[in-house]
């Protein structure tokens, strides 16, 4: 059974953006005193930007939360959506494949790791290639051609859906660093930026 997947792309693609933790997780109320807390000691912050940068922070969670209930509505959406389209069978031939592919994907880490590659290079491309494609799919689960045609409508509208949150999230993330850049000096955005890099090298 073959289906032209020129214009839907790979369905990787909505899968892997329906489970990804690329979407930053809202953090708990300690975890930004905690945060703050320690800026405020490495920065030295005055008590005026310590009230300023709080603000920020809890502007900014409060919008990652409502993004990730978004992000996990369309998740749901999506699984009510394929239990409806697959029969039971189909479903669990297609929960196999995708164990399998991410199989594939904690070996191939392993094996960067070994090779000393840093953690966290992995390019949205290489993750989309550890995820079956929709003739992949088709033919694994064999598909009727029915089938084939609504599975493309849904994932059509969900990764449209879904790139619109990532672009929310990339625009609320500038959004934040333009903030911070108000509110601190340019010597503690400096200092900020090796925080950060600092963070990263122990990950």
């Amino acid at each position: 059974m073959i289906i032209n997947t020129k214009s839907i792309g790979r369905v990787g693609l909505v899968l892997a953006l329906a489970s990804t933790t690329a979407f930053a997780q809202p953090e708990r109320p300690q975890n930004i005193e905690h945060r703050l807390e320690r800026i405020t000691e490495e920065l030295e912050l005055s008590e005026e930007q310590q009230a300023q940068l709080k603000e920020k922070l809890d502007a900014f969670n409060a919008t990652m939360k409502r993004q990730r209930e978004e992000r996990q509505a369309l998740t749901e959406e999506l699984k009510a959506d394929m239990q409806e389209i697959l029969t039971e069978e189909q479903q669990e031939q297609a929960r196999e494949l995708m164990r399998a592919n991410r199989g594939e994907r904690r070996h191939a880490h392993g094996e960067r790791g070994h090779r000393g590659e840093a953690r966290g290079q992995e390019s949205h491309a290489e993750r989309r290639e550890h995820h079956p494609d929709l003739e992949t799919m088709a033919e694994e689960l064999e598909l009727t051609q029915e089938q084939q045609e609504r599975l493309r409508a849904v994932f059509e509208q969900q990764k449209s859906k879904m790139e619109e949150l990532r672009s929310q999230q990339r625009e609320l993330q500038e959004s934040f660093k333009k903030e911070m850049s108000e509110i601190l000096t340019e010597e503690q955005m400096e200092q900020m930026k090796e925080l950060r890099r600092s963070h990263r090298g122990r990950r």
